[in-house]
């Protein structure tokens, strides 16, 4: 006590200066936590749009290597093979690689760098291996329709659910050799626990999940709800949650919670829609009409509005969610898993699948109608937007005959609290057609807003042919010249007043001629059809017309159909 009653005053100014710099420390810490706090709750933009190949239907990537896999699944295609588009995440590059036909699934094993691709349509499916050092492909056979995967990157098995051979194949993916499971009626879904082991098969048409020992592919058989088609693991709690899709978002629609341990069920009543957990905060997410979150740790419920039904992916490291509102207005809506706050992201036609990189905080959103990705950046800050729609991604408008005109309606959504006036364009029209919008321009308030699109054809026109046709027409122009040199000699020997007239006539003749092979030049420069400039009108085809919507330097599409007979 008597030491610190006698300290100097530099002792005690020293003492001072330490607190104030300890205090400006805590204060520039907490300056951090709030500004990253922020970034967190208004960061989503997005930055970049990759083209895809066709109908882009499902999206993996991997983290270690920053590449992202998107499988086109290329719906007017049940026989030849399609491709994968592979994006480079640090320049959103791309390249593609040939798969099997209407490939609708894909994972990575990060561990391995290997890809696998599920070719599905058939009843003889198989598994495309792609090599992520240097793309190249092995083909792999599978069950019937091959239409999901499941990889366990400890063990270096993936497990492919075979949906109409009612069967599941387990690859080995150090030799690519094959194993058959016989699971339950109609398996759609399949997931993994790596920490026990287990694989979780979800069986659409028998309301069971099997489950295989992964060790030894014995099974067992646990009852669920009606109709499950999404599976998700907590690998730290070893629980497993089902959603039972009895109708999307309906009354009957149920979460079936496995305990690992035990294979003793829980229902909860929920969801039905897509399901995925955040194993750091054990919180576990369910679309539907609404989004459902369920507490792992005592299986209470909170719901929020947002979402349709579509897939879900979560980020670990940032607790972020993104959920894919497919089936219409193209958007994701992105969910701050310690608030529940929403934020809508503008993404394309139809978003279909979502993946993140958590190292990157990237985000990739297929979209299958305008084949493309859409790229968000976690860390980006966000601004209000909009999204336009045809009500289905590709509106298909009744068929038409040329000269005949057909409408849709197209939809525009504000995402936030957008205000700018909003006009619309039409390219990719046929020949000889036109659109039109009513009202020509729009401006957002907090709903949906519409304008109605015309797109009007032409009908063939008649042409009118030359008397000689087209190729005689010089030829008949030089006759005139005859009588005019004929009237010329008689107007050198005749009187004086029958010169003059003879000489007038002369003119017209010479006159006539020249206009005669003026016109026929000018109708021969023409673009081509009848000789009387008549059209075939707009030609009989399938069109797609792309529409945008455009608010200054901020420029979002849809797509329509249009059929002319």
């Amino acid at each position: 006590m008597r030491k610190r009653l006698g300290m100097g005053l530099k002792q005690r100014f020293d003492i001072v200066v330490i607190g104030m710099m300890k205090a400006v420390e805590g204060l520039a810490v907490l300056g951090l936590m709030c500004a990253a706090l922020s970034l967190s709750a208004d960061a989503q933009a997005v930055v970049a749009t990759v083209a895809a190949g066709t109908n882009p239907q499902a999206v993996a990537v991997n983290p270690v290597t920053n590449k992202i896999y998107v499988a086109n699944y290329n719906y007017g295609n049940t026989n030849g093979n399609s491709n994968v588009t592979v994006i480079d995440g640090a320049t959103n590059s791309a390249t593609t690689v040939a798969v099997g036909p209407n490939p609708d699934a894909v994972t990575v094993n990060p561990n391995t760098n290997m890809i696998y691709v599920a070719n599905g349509n058939s009843s003889s499916g198989t598994v495309t291996v792609i090599d992520g050092a240097t793309n190249n492909t092995t083909t792999v056979a599978a069950g019937g329709d091959p239409i999901a995967f499941a990889v366990n990157a400890v063990t270096n098995q993936i497990y492919v659910a075979n949906f109409s051979s009612q069967n599941v194949t387990v690859i080995d993916g150090a030799t690519n050799n094959t194993t058959t499971v016989a699971v339950g009626d109609g398996p759609w879904a399949v997931a993994v626990n790596p920490n026990t082991n287990q694989i979780y098969v979800a069986n659409s048409e028998s309301n069971s999940v099997t489950v295989i020992d992964g060790t030894t592919n014995n099974t067992t058989t646990v009852a669920v709800g009606n109709n499950p088609k999404a599976v998700a693991v907590n690998p730290n709690t070893n629980q497993i949650y089902v959603a039972n899709a009895s109708t999307p978002g309906g009354p009957n629609s149920t979460v079936t919670v496995i305990d690992g341990a035990t294979n003793n069920t829980t229902t909860i009543n929920v969801g039905g829609g897509s399901i995925a957990v955040n194993p750091s905060t054990n919180q576990i997410y369910v679309s539907g009409s609404v989004l459902t979150v369920i507490d792992g740790a005592t299986n209470n419920t909170t719901t929020i509005s947002a979402g349709s039904g579509g897939p879900i992916a979560v980020n670990p490291n940032t607790n972020q969610i993104y959920v894919v509102n497919n089936g219409g207005l193209g958007s994701v809506t992105v969910i701050d898993g310690a608030t529940n706050s929403i934020l809508p992201v503008a993404a394309g036609n139809d978003p279909f699948a979502v993946a993140v990189n958590p190292n990157t905080n990237q985000i990739y959103v297929a979209n299958l109608w305008s084949d493309n990705v859409t790229v968000i950046n976690g860390n980006a800050p966000w601004s209000a937007d909009f999204v336009v729609s045809s009500g289905t991604g590709n509106d298909v408008l009744p068929s038409i005959a040329a000269g005949q005109s057909g409408t849709t309606t197209i939809w525009v959504e504000p995402l936030g609290s957008f205000t700018s006036p909003i006009t619309f364009s039409c390219t990719g029209l046929p020949a000889l057609a036109t659109c039109a919008f009513s009202p020509a321009s729009v401006t957002l308030n907090s709903s949906i807003v519409t304008t109605t699109l015309t797109i009007t054809t032409a009908a063939p026109t008649a042409s009118i042919a030359p008397p000689f046709g087209r190729r005689s027409s010089p030829l008949y122009a030089i006759w005139l010249v005859v009588p005019a040199m004929l009237l010329g000699t008689v107007g050198m020997v005749a009187p004086k007043r029958r010169k003059l007239l003879s000489y007038s006539i002369v003119f017209l003749l010479v006159s006539g001629c020249l206009l005669q092979v003026a016109c026929n030049g000018a109708s021969n420069s023409g673009s081509g059809g009848g000789g009387g400039g008549g059209t075939g009108g707009t030609p009989a085809g399938t069109y797609t017309v792309t529409v945008a919507g455009v608010a200054g330097a901020t420029q979002h599409t849809t797509m329509v159909t249009l059929t002319v007979q």
